[in-house]
């Protein structure tokens, strides 16, 4: 998926993304079938406006030259839907649809944990101290919003960390497969958040390695209920 992602993107400004080292800014979710529909979804996600622009223009091209789309398998693209931000309700509680991963430095577990071997940064993982986690995952999303935008994040992010379970894979890095360790969570944003924050770690998505398809986060809709009726 990310190298069909960088394939959209070439000839463009963005042709040298795959280059960059650090945050690229993207993240997309699992390929998923909703219910009563024959077709399968995909969600690609930046905080970076160009660059959602320029992969829908290509995307809407693909449609227009009926050019099938290879993931895995054979696909026909039918429709690209900009997805809008106008039913949001802050603060926002999200739901992690792909595993967060997050490497801690070995120092932070020192006197803490004794299965840290011999790294410079453990995966955090089911057992490890929920604080370690917090930290990291708050520190991370504060540098890319800092490196994006410019401006800092002061303060908590989350109010709520409620974990789901632990997961393992494997990705494709320098020819090989590297096994990971992730976590799926549902999160809850502090109220003192400012609205644009939230939007950014929405799109953005949380935890490293996001333009490979980790971290990435839904929105929780709650609905209401008329008791009147």
């Amino acid at each position: 998926m990310q190298g069909f992602i960088y394939s959209l993107l070439r000839n463009t400004k963005f042709d040298r993304l795959h280059d960059k080292h650090g945050f690229k800014f993207f993240c997309f979710s699992n390929i998923y079938k909703a219910k009563d529909s024959n077709h399968h979804s995909l969600i690609i996600s930046s905080p970076d406006q160009d660059f959602i622009t320029q992969v829908e223009y290509q995307l809407n091209k693909i449609i227009e030259n009926q050019i099938p789309v290879e993931i895995g398998g054979l696909f026909e693209l039918i429709k690209v839907v900009k997805i809008p931000e106008k039913n949001l309700e802050f603060p926002l509680k999200v739901i992690t649809q792909s595993p967060i991963i997050i490497r801690i430095p070995i120092e932070k577990y020192q006197g803490r944990i004794t299965d840290t071997a011999p790294y410079k940064s453990v995966l955090w993982r089911q057992g490890h101290p929920v604080d370690l986690f917090v930290e990291a995952l708050e520190a991370n999303m504060k540098r890319k919003f800092a490196e994006f935008t410019g401006s800092q994040i002061d303060g908590k992010i989350f109010e709520r960390y409620d974990f789901k379970k632990q997961v393992s894979t494997k990705v494709d890095l320098a020819n090989s497969k590297i096994p990971v360790i992730g976590s799926l969570w549902k999160l809850e944003f502090s109220t003192d958040v400012h609205p644009h924050i939230q939007t950014f770690a929405l799109d953005c998505g949380l935890g490293e390695r996001n333009s490979l398809g980790f971290g990435f986060v839904n929105p929780v809709i709650e609905k209401s209920i008329n008791l009147s009726q």
